[in-house]
């Protein structure tokens, strides 16, 4: 089966990563289900189909918990790819802060968030607790941080829009105890556990990787400029 057959059955793959250098992994999220006696406690969240020379190369499962059940999803290191096996062109779309309320156990639809900065994180749904276009200020600041702890920090301080504002409020506020995850675009850039309502609209995210860093200062850069 080729790439543009699988796109016609399944749609888009939800996120592509590399598995070597001729081979790409396309992985689709499901609603998670019990795994067989053989995953006991596992469950399945996805399928992944292994992609070499634009066809099928093997199917596999997707598992979440259990014994056993260690998770293939990983960061995404590939764009997803549309029906012509083009890559989607991402560099016009408006930049956004996305927040999810994070799940210790499967959701429905949803997918586990497993990447370099958050491994085994937990479970975000479907759609998004809500999503924020415009910012009202961002202030950058840089420190070297501890010498348990040696590198460089780059914190950038948010101010939400007095609309928006109210929306964190509400979210925090409904959420005491639990972790949010705060994603530029489609990034998972920071995750706090809610101690308090957060009733300012200001939050800070702190990041030690330089490249990352950077991209999130240009993303959130434009979403200053359109507040």
């Amino acid at each position: 089966m080729r790439t543009n057959q699988i796109v016609t059955a399944l749609g888009s793959p939800q996120w592509v990563e590399a598995d070597g250098e001729h081979l790409a992994v396309w992985h689709y999220g499901l609603q998670a289900i019990p795994a067989d006696d053989k995953m006991q406690r596992a469950y399945v969240v996805g399928v992944a189909l292994g992609i070499t020379n634009g066809q099928l190369a093997y199917w596999g499962c997707d598992y979440a918990g259990g014994p056993g059940g260690k998770v293939k999803q990983r960061e995404p290191v590939l764009p997803a790819t549309g029906a012509s096996g083009a890559t989607k062109d991402v560099s016009n779309q408006a930049p956004t802060l996305k927040f999810f309320v994070i799940s210790g156990v499967p959701v429905p639809d949803g997918r586990l968030i497993d990447t370099k900065l958050f491994p085994k994180l937990g479970f975000i749904p479907p759609a998004t607790s809500f999503v924020v276009s415009k910012l009202k200020d961002v202030v950058l600041e840089q420190r070297e941080s501890s010498a348990s702890q040696a590198g460089t920090v780059w914190s950038f301080r948010v101010q939400l829009t007095a609309e928006d504002a109210t929306k964190l409020a509400s979210l925090t506020a409904t959420n005491i105890s639990k972790q949010i995850l705060i994603m530029v675009c489609d990034e998972p850039v920071s995750a706090p556990t809610i101690r308090a309502p957060l009733e300012t609209g200001s939050f800070v995210i702190e990041c030690n990787d330089r490249s990352l860093a950077e991209e999130i200062k240009k993303q959130l850069a434009k979403m200053q400029r359109q507040g």
